[in-house]
C-alpha cells in the first residue's frame, strides 16, 4: 500500500526520492531463546542476561534475530555477517535504537514488540520508526475529573487531541488513546528522540482519520516531516496482528511509502540452519 505525507505548515523541506519501500516482518516470540545466543554479539548477550523474565528475553532475541534475518535477505548474505550496534545518544551506553553496521550500514531499522507480536521494519531512503501495542495493554482510565479519559492523556496528547478523544463515546476511548500512542511512538522512534521529546510537542491525526503527522513543535521545528502508515491485517495480513494489536510505521521525509509485509517466522527459519 502507499501513503502520502501531511506537510507541517511552513516547512521547506522537499524529499527528492520517488518513493520509499519499507519491508515489515512479523513473528511470534521464539521459544527457548537461549538457543540463539551464539548468533548474537557480546553486547546483545549482555542485554539478554539483564532481562529477569523469560518473555522479555524471548521478545528481545526474536527482535534481533528477525532484524538480522531481514537484513541478510535484503543484502543476499548470511545472517552471521549482519552486525547491529546500539548506542545511547545521551550516555553512550550499549542501549537504544540498534543500527546496522558494515554492508548494511545504509539500511534503516526499527524493532518493536508487544506481548506475542514482534515486528521489524527495514528500509532505505529515510529514518524509520515502528511501534506495535497490544490492545489489552493496561491503560489507567481513572483520570481526575474524567473517569473515561486515560490518566496518561495529559502526558501524551495535545489539547486538540484530548478534545477529540473526549468527543468519542466512552467505550471507544481506550482504542483511540492507544492509536494516538502508537502513532506518536513511531514518530519519536523515527526522529531518534525517543521519550526525550514530550509527546505533547507534536500532533498526529485523529484515530478515525488516516495516520499522519499534523504538526511538529519539537527539535528541528517545521523542517520535520513524516509519512505515517497504520498497519492492519486487512492490508498486511502476514504480520498477523488480528484485532488484538495496533501498529504504526513512520518514515521521515515526504516521499510516498510502499509497505511490503512478510512472515518473520519463515524468514528466521530460512536464515538459521538449525531451524530448517
Amino acid at each position: 500500500m502507499s501513503s502520502s505525507a501531511t506537510p507541517v505548515p511552513g516547512a521547506e523541506h522537499v524529499d527528492r526520492a520517488a518513493h520509499v519501500v519499507c519491508h515489515v516482518w512479523g513473528a511470534a516470540p521464539l521459544p527457548a531463546p537461549h538457543r540463539f545466543l551464539p548468533l548474537l554479539g557480546d553486547a546483545e548477550r549482555a542485554r539478554f542476561a539483564a532481562y529477569a523474565h523469560e518473555g522479555d528475553r524471548a521478545r528481545f532475541v526474536t527482535g534481533r534475530m528477525l532484524a538480522k534475518a531481514a537484513l541478510s535477505h535484503e543484502l543476499g548474505t548470511d545472517l552471521e555477517s549482519v552486525v547491529l550496534r546500539a548506542q545511547c545518544p545521551d550516555c553512550g551506553g550499549p542501549h537504544g535504537k540498534p543500527r546496522p553496521q558494515g554492508a548494511a550500514a545504509d539500511w534503516e531499522l526499527s524493532i518493536s514488540h508487544s506481548e506475542d507480536r514482534v515486528l521489524v521494519a527495514v528500509a532505505q531512503g529515510g529514518p524509520i520508526g515502528l511501534d506495535v501495542e497490544e490492545l489489552a495493554a493496561p491503560v489507567d482510565l481513572a483520570a481526575p475529573g474524567d473517569a473515561d479519559e486515560p490518566a496518561e492523556a495529559a502526558l501524551v496528547l495535545t489539547p486538540a487531541e484530548r478534545e477529540a478523544l473526549r468527543a468519542l463515546p466512552p467505550g471507544a476511548r481506550r482504542r483511540a488513546f492507544l492509536t494516538y500512542w502508537t502513532r506518536k511512538e513511531a514518530v519519536l522512534k523515527a526522529t531518534g528522540h525517543g521519550l526525550a521529546v514530550p509527546m505533547t510537542d507534536f500532533t498526529v491525526s485523529a484515530p478515525d482519520r488516516p495516520a499522519a503527522l499534523v504538526e511538529w513543535n519539537g527539535p528541528g521545528g517545521d523542517s520535520v516531516r513524516a509519512v505515517l502508515t497504520d498497519l492492519t491485517d486487512q492490508e498486511q495480513g502476514e504480520l498477523a496482528l488480528g484485532d488484538a494489536y495496533l501498529a504504526t510505521l513512520a518514515v521521515l521525509g515526504t516521499a510516498p511509502v510502499e509497505v511490503r509485509a512478510h512472515s518473520g517466522a519463515e524468514r528466521i527459519a530460512a536464515a538459521v540452519p538449525a531451524l530448517r
